[in-house]
């Protein structure tokens, strides 16, 4: 390069230095795939149908526009307004109808970008500006106009543009950098699908969604089938265990007397009570068969188990009865003082 180019290429990189563009990132899908006259052929095409934009040819015009070829496709950086590229992309979106070889994806981002001086000493940009538009095209599949949320939200100030803006949601790209995007589109440009990378992550959330319900639904079924086996654990215990014993009396006679053993049919007779000084007759011994004492004592009837006291103090007991284990009925009588 000869000491003109290296002059102009100085001052190229002196006037855009730190300047806000707004980026317009193109890209041939499948330019890899191609044979290489098809990929020249295709490069050939694209050019021509960007220079004829309109938005293309007033940027030029004013001097407000810096082309920068990308191999498989280019990087246009306006000067103007977040309006020229989004139009540029729409004109150019329009176009591809007479071509329908040509399949390409663009992606749109303000922000900051710098001259620099390439390889071959000509002038070029780097920046964030170039970095997030190039990513933010990556998001899309052909056909698809994608703008980053930062340009989308510069044009839903004018009307015109706000019907035509779609959120896609974020998305991870490289180094960990997640980008907003917004697709732009209608019935005459753009691409209403959503795009590949979108509909992975769309999917994936939705069996993460459904993976964590399932996981809900199954922890509530153990709950409640615990709850289940406790209760019917606790009917069965309360039907297992044994019932209260019943109660029974015996009827001293009134001078206090004690009952001594005897048998009836080879069978031992405990002691069972005997009425304590405060008139409280005593806990009655083991469960035995009825029998009558010696005359002037005692009538004895069957203990089923321990009595709770009764007070005797000159209050007549009421005639009781029971049932005993052969289903007969022993009358106690009335126990007076």
């Amino acid at each position: 390069m000869n000491e003109s180019h290296r002059k102009m290429a100085a001052e190229i990189k002196k006037e855009i230095q730190l300047e806000i563009a707004h980026v317009l990132f193109i890209d041939i899908v499948g330019y890899s795939k191609l044979s290489n006259n098809d990929q020249h052929a295709a490069v050939e095409e694209l050019t021509r149908i960007v220079r004829a934009s309109e938005q293309f040819q007033r940027a030029e015009a004013a001097s407000r526009l810096t082309r920068i070829p990308t191999g498989d496709g280019m990087a246009l950086a306006f000067y103007t307004s977040p309006e020229a590229p989004a139009q540029c992309a729409v004109e150019i979106s329009r176009a591809l109808k007479e071509h329908p070889r040509l399949q390409l994806r663009m992606g749109i981002h303000s922000g900051p970008v710098s001259g620099v001086v390439d390889v071959n000493e000509g002038a070029n940009l780097a920046g964030a500006g170039l970095n997030i538009a190039h990513r933010v095209m990556d998001c899309g599949d052909a056909g698809h106009i994608l703008l980053s949320k930062h340009v989308a939200e510069d044009l839903e100030g004018y009307q015109r543009w706000r019907p035509l803006l779609h959120d896609l949601g974020s998305y991870e790209v490289k180094h960990g950098v997640r980008v907003s995007v917004v697709n732009l589109y209608d019935d005459q440009f753009g691409n209403a699908k959503l795009p590949q990378r979108f509909e992975t992550v769309q999917k994936r959330r939705t069996r993460l969604r459904w993976a964590a319900m399932a996981a809900t639904l199954v922890a509530l079924a153990v709950v409640v089938a615990g709850i289940a086996t406790f209760s019917r654990y606790r009917v069965r215990s309360t039907l297992a265990a044994p019932a209260a014993p019943e109660k029974s009396i015996a009827v001293l006679h009134q001078q206090e007397l004690q009952v001594r053993a005897s048998t009836t049919r080879g069978q031992l007779l405990a002691p069972l009570t005997r009425p304590s000084p405060d008139g409280l007759t005593q806990p009655c011994g083991p469960a035995v068969k009825w029998s009558s004492g010696a005359a002037g004592r005692c009538r004895i009837l069957t203990v089923a188990a321990n009595i709770t006291p009764q007070r005797i103090h000159g209050q007549p007991l009421a005639r009781l009865t029971r049932p005993l284990r052969e289903s007969t009925i022993q009358q106690c009588g009335l126990a007076a003082r």
